[in-house]
């Protein structure tokens, strides 16, 4: 069976993926979206989730243009 995901999104936090990481992993899946995502509004709470609306925007409108 093979892994044919649509979309895939590294978080920079707890683990900080990079550039680099997103390149590999879309060398491996050219059929699949690879983003780097702001990890802190994936895995804070708090005083982010003050923020975490907006950005949850932002990223869904961006996902779309792809």
């Amino acid at each position: 069976q093979s892994l044919a995901p649509e979309l895939i999104l590294l978080s920079t936090e707890p683990f900080p993926f990079k550039a680099k990481h997103a390149i590999a992993l879309q060398l491996l899946l050219p059929n699949s979206k690879v983003i780097l995502v702001n990890g802190e509004m994936f895995s804070w709470y708090g005083s982010k989730m003050l923020d975490m609306p907006a950005y949850f925007l932002q990223l869904q409108q961006y996902i779309a243009l792809l």
